[in-house]
């Protein structure tokens, strides 16, 4: 019983372990000049069935802008080996500007010595002030396909960034007073409550295995 109990334990943290590693959250903490104070919101990648899932989340006073010209989308990233893609769903109002890489004629967040080079990017064709959410997935590809840029900071931030993901936000009222790019960067994941609670639990097996293992000896010499 010992023993089931034990190899109970360690499936268990095998499971976290690897849930914990399918995501990765990157913060929007790199502003445009114009941006007032971040962070702006979050980009989630997670492994899915199928493929890679784009989470975005902007922060409440945030939205996406409405795509004006070739360097300020709604999304741009950039993958290792420069696949071609396919991409879905994507929601109203959201589409892809090219399957295949390099489409951006001038990247965004091109103020630093090191200017990064997306070469994917997603517009988005609907009203400034409206929409603050988007949510899809890229076919075939991980998390370990994201690939981040180099930017050396002059805007809003110092020193030399990763950069992973750009995105064009807008003030929430639509008046474009707030507008321009903001850059993601990786954020070590911190556990979601459920998952406290699932360590706490497989401690505390571990913990009561070891105190039936003292009193058990401590029986054995009784006798």
């Amino acid at each position: 019983m010992g023993k089931l109990n034990r190899l109970a334990a360690i499936a268990a943290l095998a499971m976290l372990a690897s849930g914990s590693a399918s995501a990765s959250v990157y913060t929007m903490d790199i502003a445009c000049v114009l941006c007032g104070t971040g962070p702006y919101g979050t980009v989630t990648a997670t492994d899915v069935a199928g493929g890679l899932q784009i989470d975005v989340e902007l922060a409440p006073t945030v939205t996406f802008h409405t795509n004006q010209n070739a360097n300020q989308h709604a999304l741009a990233f950039d993958l290792l080996g420069n696949p071609t893609i396919s991409v879905s769903p994507l929601p109203s109002g959201f589409s892809l500007v090219s399957t295949a890489a390099g489409s951006i004629a001038a990247p965004p967040l091109t103020s630093g010595g090191a200017n990064p080079e997306f070469e994917y990017a997603i517009n988005f064709s609907g009203s400034s002030g409206t929409v603050s959410s988007l949510i899809f997935t890229i076919a075939g590809l991980t998390t370990a396909s994201l690939e981040s840029q180099t930017y050396n900071c002059t805007e809003g931030c110092s020193g030399t960034k990763n950069l992973f993901f750009a995105v064009d936000i807008s003030n929430v009222d639509g008046t474009n007073t707030l507008t321009g790019n903001v850059g993601a960067t990786f954020s070590p994941a911190v556990p979601e409550p459920s998952t406290w609670a699932m360590m706490i639990l497989g401690f505390f097996g571990v913990g009561f295995m070891a105190y039936r293992r003292k009193n058990q000896g401590s029986a054995f010499r009784i006798a």
